[in-house]
């Protein structure tokens, strides 16, 4: 048997830890099963038989998966299982990257060979059987998101002689000009027993007292060069939202009912407390109110903005949304006038009032049969109110309404239109 070397002052590069992704990174695909081409891991190392298990399940209740309630679980039987998921490959030069979050409770050791997680990527090549590496945990809490890719430095290993010896550290990229192309997998795996391995001692290796047997995973997403693959989201239900009204723009001061639709594993989900949140802007979202979902996973909650605002629905048990309304608001325009019987020469006086309040003009219209025609326009006065006066010389009968223009949080507003006869 050759010598090796343990890798003891070997570091194993990591990549920056990346912040917990979020929706910007596209739409996820809740999942109940692992969907092909993604495959579950079930192997052991040497003195161990194959007996973990790969399942998609409840979440840990502290810390809480990013997304949903739902992970997978890696769950081992015995300290020399392998469990995970991966997907399998025919050339190394197909791989092109890996996204997943992860959550791995052990927490032991103060060197990267004590890891109970890695990312295997497995490959052979005509100059043997290779692992190319990355330490995953070896004493961090809560979620990490990770992402690697073919240009990520890796601590790359061979299997010789039924141990595995240290070639250096390498890209992807670099290390199939150096030994080749060839099949293998891309594995997300616990995998403590890793450890024998990278130590030199597979045989006489021990697990650390603090050992667990289950490591979290989710939001995973496996890609090959030329693939748009989406993020998994591992949900045991999957639970969805809808959200729904019958309008898209209302008037200052109306109400509009919004609706949503409950589903689990596309069921109506019943007896479910729902959270209606609203948002204006760069502002925080605010709570409106909370609904409970029917025999038919319906609820409902009537609003009545005054303002542009987004609206969407939450069940805060599965961490999810519905997708966001965007509801506008137009300015609301009362309008009288002071006589509707005038003289030619006389003064049309129109007053009324605006909601909300905004520095704008108002424009006093005729609707004629050949359009629109504009008569005059004045600012509006304090508190909201107007009066806009216009001599009449003409004779006849005048349609006059009076309009006020968009603002940064209201679409134009239009008052009703009233009748006038100069004689």
């Amino acid at each position: 048997m050759r010598s090796r070397q343990a890798l003891v002052a070997v570091l194993l590069c990591a990549a920056p830890l990346a912040a917990i992704p979020a929706p910007g990174l596209g739409a996820p695909v809740a999942t109940t099963t692992i969907p092909a081409p993604l495959e579950a891991i079930t192997t052991a190392c040497p003195g161990g038989t194959p007996g973990g298990s790969v399942v998609v399940a409840e979440g840990p209740v502290d810390p809480h998966p990013p997304f949903g309630i739902g992970s997978l679980h890696l769950l081992q039987a015995d300290v020399h299982d392998v469990v995970g998921i991966g997907r399998s490959f025919d050339l190394l030069s197909q791989f092109d990257s890996v996204f997943f979050s992860l959550y791995d409770p052990d927490n032991y050791g103060t060197t990267p060979y004590d890891a109970s997680t890695w990312l295997d990527i497995r490959v052979t090549t005509a100059n043997g059987t290779f692992h190319i590496l990355q330490v995953l945990d070896y004493g961090y809490s809560g979620w990490r998101a990770r992402e690697y890719s073919t240009t990520s430095y890796y601590t790359v290993v061979k299997e010789d002689d039924g141990g595995w010896v240290t070639q250096g550290s390498l890209t992807v990229d670099a290390f199939r000009t150096q030994y080749g192309d060839g099949p293998g997998a891309v594995q997300v795996v616990r995998a403590p027993c890793y450890a024998g391995y990278l130590t030199g001692n597979p045989a006489g290796w021990q697990p650390p007292a603090e050992l667990g047997d289950v490591t979290y995973l989710d939001w995973v997403r496996i890609t090959f060069a030329g693939e748009d693959q989406p993020y998994y989201d591992f949900e045991e239900h999957v639970v969805r939202a809808s959200m729904s009204t019958t309008r898209l723009e209302i008037t200052a001061g109306d109400t509009l009912k919004l609706s949503t639709g409950l589903t689990r594993d596309s069921a109506p989900f019943a007896g479910r407390t729902v959270e209606l949140w609203s948002h204006h802007g760069p502002e925080s979202a605010v709570l409106v109110g909370t609904a409970v979902t029917n025999a038919k996973g319906r609820a409902g909650i009537s609003v009545h903005p005054t303002r542009e605002t987004r609206y969407e629905w939450r069940y805060p048990p599965a961490r999810i949304k519905s997708p966001t309304l965007r509801l506008q608001v137009a300015t609301k325009v009362s309008l009288t006038l002071e006589d509707t019987t005038l003289r030619p020469g006389d003064t049309l006086v129109a007053k009324g009032s605006i909601s909300p309040i905004s520095r704008v003009l108002v424009t006093l219209w005729r609707r004629t049969e050949s359009g629109d025609v504009q008569l005059t326009r004045d600012s509006l006065r304090g508190g909201g109110a107007f009066s806009i006066a216009k001599v009449l010389k003409d004779k006849g009968t005048y349609k006059v309404f009076v309009t006020v223009p968009a603002t940064s949080d209201n679409a134009a507003g239009r008052s009703v239109i009233r009748k006038v006869t100069v004689s």
